[in-house]
């Protein structure tokens, strides 16, 4: 074809959209043999490809017969009716209302059936008579004129968007929006009468285009004659503008196939509607929309009549089916006590199409229940779920900015459709027919919805489907599951009180494998630091250590606590020999009385030890205890060993004295716990195992001068722990606890300073290993490491005083400070005051 007649046939072809009026002074306008020639070739083109209707036609033939031109033949081919059905669009009710024109009429009527391969009839099918809906005349509100720019998109629909389009209230479909699932993972390709794909709304929005009568895939062979496709295309895909309406899958992309005539009557043959559907799913279609069917029901036929009428699209639904694509389908427009179309309720027929098949029921969303045209999910209630589809507002293919309401299973259909690919984007690592599965157990099954036999498997809940379905679990690199609800961590004191795993983004999983990203962070038992006055008042209420000599180098060392009824909480039994030989045995609630060193029980609150951390963690251990001396190069040399119901451990230390009033001691060992790391709890998809190995080394020492004691202490450990789940490896984890004071006694007064760090974790490199997204058919797995350590550093800075007096036999005060209580950074400091009198009866 010429660009002349090219030129002339977009002419044409936009005047008979006008009004046959302006066609016929288009057509006047042709006068010489030359613009006869190319009216006669423009007029062969857009009857070949089916681009105007007969009405049309007739004119420019006659205007060619005027000029003498020979006749081309005009009008459509049709075949016999399915079954002697027709096929009929399920949209009622055209209302056209103006958007920046005036108002225009769309959408309706019915075509010709789809026949099988055989020859087609003579004479074209009368188009059935499709009943109006019961109901008050359509009165939508319209926008007012736009006289502003172009719309322009953006990232989520607007309140006004969802207003004009309407139904979309009651579909939750707001919320999935939100949650920024809006489609653009999927292709949907809808079978209708045509696009108008230039509209404001529709621009862009395609893919790819079809026509099923001349196989063409040119955008300008799938024009939209009628209104219907153009307006179903609207409710999936209109753009997010802020303009107008808006579809459920603003960010998908649509495949047009054209399966109507120039009249927009459905005048496919049964191979071309399964070319039609078999072009879709060769373009990798996940959703195949159908607001159409025959007039005919699934139950008044056999598996082998419909097997033999409709054999090209029964293979090809088959294969489809193999390839994970969904099939949609409008119920039809027959009133509710009318069960679905065949089409619709097909699997009742061919049970193998059954997980990719979705029939439609319409919901008016004024009353939430089932509109009186609609037929009901009966037969095909197991695949069957209802949606909104009255007087729904979508573009209109009279022109830009012209919007159509349409009511039926034909407006409800596609909502569905829409909503199944904003689950794709959602959950791309599920297949399609688990969508549809998700789509049906989330929907609303609640009051009226719980009617299968009217509402299928209830009313679509784009909201519900796209949350969490069932308990949430949480998968390791190595496939290990666990339960989100039971996956906890609790870190031991010396980890302090921040969240280690705050931000640390990993994908949790529901029952059907649907991916939800969570932040770790919410499974971490944080401890909120509070320091413990009631043990702080017991440490200083308690019995300073006293020791009895038995002569021969025995002594007993012992201490009671007096705040509970005078119970023994230090027995330690000593044995030295004129060799420099010591032997100190017992039961131990302080770790220095074993050693034979400086103890502050009874004077600080704090429990603080210069001896290593390690042995004892918690306020209220007690082990049994053996130290072992002996002289060696002018020093000591000291072997100890301890075990207690949560650890056990060796040491050996070596004490010289440098001076006459200073004696260092050095000391490494090892201890094995019980109680992870420092008392961590771990649960679920996070595991530490329970024992652990810490090696430790340091220094301590007293300097005695007359009445004067100055002291320091300092501990430096590593510590092994293995891991399961997430955590997939953990580094040495090194902590430390140092303390440095002084006391002074004069007579009965004693005063002391000391300044002391709690133990802390240093550094706890810790490698975590899940689930974070999905590509390419597979979970994505990423790995990250997460130091454990706590963001601060508590210092304990502590003063107290202790005297007697006739009266009261006890006096003791202890002032102190915390700073960066809980080793958080962000921490404010801390101030207690303790004070304790004391006496006996």
């Amino acid at each position: 074809m010429s660009p002349e007649a090219a030129s002339m046939a977009r002419d044409l072809t936009a005047a008979a959209k006008r009004s046959p009026e302006d066609l016929s002074e288009l057509l006047a306008k042709v006068e010489t043999p030359e613009q006869a020639a190319t009216l006669q070739s423009a007029s062969e083109y857009l009857t070949e490809q089916q681009l105007i209707d007969a009405g049309s036609a007739e004119l420019i033939q006659a205007r060619l017969a005027d000029l003498g031109m020979s006749s081309a033949t005009a009008g459509a081919t049709s075949s016999g009716g399915i079954f002697s059905n027709t096929l009929v669009q399920v949209g009622l009710v055209a209302v056209g209302v103006g958007g920046i024109a005036a108002a225009a009429g769309g959408g309706g009527g019915g075509g010709g059936g789809g026949g099988g391969s055989s020859s087609p009839p003579a004479t074209e099918p009368t188009p059935p008579v499709v009943t109006p809906p019961i109901a008050d005349p359509v009165n939508p509100v319209v926008a007012p004129p736009v006289t502003g720019p172009a719309p322009s998109l953006v990232s989520t629909p607007t309140a006004r968007e969802y207003t004009f389009t309407g139904g979309m209230e009651i579909t939750g479909i707001q919320a999935a929006h939100a949650r920024n699932y809006t489609g653009s993972s999927a292709k949907v390709a809808v079978l209708d009468t045509g696009f108008y794909s230039d509209h404001p709304e529709l621009s862009g929005q395609f893919s790819g285009f079809y026509n099923a009568y001349t196989g063409s895939e040119l955008a300008a062979d799938a024009g939209d004659f009628d209104g219907h496709g153009t307006h179903v295309a609207g409710i999936i895909a209109a753009k997010a503008n802020d303009y107008m309406g808006v579809g459920y899958a603003p960010d998908t992309k649509l495949l047009g196939a054209r399966i109507g005539d120039a009249n927009g009557d459905l005048a496919v043959t049964t191979q071309q509607l399964a070319d039609a559907f078999r072009w879709a799913r060769g373009k990798g279609a996940d959703f195949v929309n159908n607001s159409y069917g025959p007039d005919a029901f699934a139950s008044t036929f056999t598996v082998a009549q419909v097997e033999a009428g409709l054999r090209p699209m029964i293979d090809e639904f088959r294969t489809g089916a193999q390839n994970h694509v969904i099939y949609v389908w409008a119920n039809g427009n027959s009133g509710s006590d009318k069960q679905p179309s065949l089409y619709a309720a097909l699997p009742q027929l061919f049970p193998e199409l059954k997980a990719n098949w979705v029939a439609v029921a319409n919901i008016d969303s004024s009353t939430g229940q089932l509109h009186a045209t609609s037929q009901r999910c009966g037969d095909a209630k197991d695949w069957c779920i209802s949606a909104p589809g009255t007087n729904i507002s979508a573009p209109s293919n009279v022109g830009d900015d012209y919007y159509a309401v349409l009511t039926g299973t034909s407006m409800a259909a596609p909502a569905v459709t829409g909503t199944l690919a904003v689950l794709k984007d959602a959950f791309p690592m599920l297949t399609n027919e688990q969508l549809v599965t998700r789509l049906f157990v989330t929907a609303n099954k609640t009051g009226v919805y719980a009617n299968a036999d009217l509402y299928g498997q209830g009313l679509m809940d784009a909201d519900q489907a796209s949350m969490p379905l069932g308990p949430m679990s949480l998968a390791s690199a190595s496939g290990e599951v666990a339960p989100l609800s039971t996956t906890t961590l609790r870190m031991g004191g010396a980890f302090g009180t921040s969240n280690p795993l705050q931000g640390v983004q990993v994908m949790a999983l529901d029952v059907q494998g649907a991916g939800f990203i969570t932040d770790l962070g919410g499974v971490v038992q944080t401890r909120n630091y509070r320091y413990d006055l009631v043990a702080a008042t017991d440490r200083m209420a308690r019995q300073a250590p006293r020791q009895v000599s038995a002569g021969n180098g025995m002594t007993l060392t012992f201490s009671n606590n007096v705040v509970y009824g005078g119970a023994m909480d230090n027995m330690v039994m000593g044995f030295a020999d004129a060799d420099g030989m010591t032997t100190r045995f017992g039961m131990v609630s302080d770790v220095d009385i074993l050693a034979g060193g400086l103890n502050f029980a009874g004077l600080s609150q704090q429990k603080v030890s210069f001896a290593a951390p390690y042995w004892m963690s918690e306020t209220d251990e007690s082990a049994f205890g053996l130290h072992q001396g002996f002289g060696l190069a002018g020093g000591s040399l000291s072997f100890t060993a301890m075990s207690s119901a949560e650890r056990a451990g060796a040491a050996m230390s070596y004490s010289y004295n440098l001076t006459e009033a200073y004696a260092p001691v050095l000391e490494v060992g090892i201890v094995n716990g019980k109680d992870s790391l420092f008392g961590t709890e771990t649960s679920g998809a996070l595991g530490f195992s329970d024992k652990t190995e810490t090696r430790f080394v340091g220094v301590r020492g007293e300097y005695n001068r007359n009445d004067l004691t100055l002291f320091h202490s300092a501990y430096m450990g590593q510590s092994d722990v293995s891991a399961r789940g997430l955590i997939s490896g953990v580094d040495t984890v090194v902590t430390s606890s140092w303390l440095v004071g002084g006391k002074f006694d004069h007579g009965i007064r004693q005063f002391g300073l000391i300044v002391a760090q709690p133990l802390k974790v240093e550094s706890a490199n810790t490698n975590l290993s899940f689930i974070d997204g999905y590509q390419n058919g597979a979970y994505t797995m990423n790995s990250v490491n997460v130091d454990l350590a706590p963001t601060g550093r508590q210092i304990n800075t502590e003063l107290y005083f202790a005297t007697s007096s006739r009266a009261i036999k006890d006096i003791k005060l202890s002032l102190m400070r915390m700073d960066q209580p809980g080793h958080n950074a962000a921490a404010n400091a801390d101030h207690v005051a303790t004070l304790s009198l004391g006496t006996s009866f």
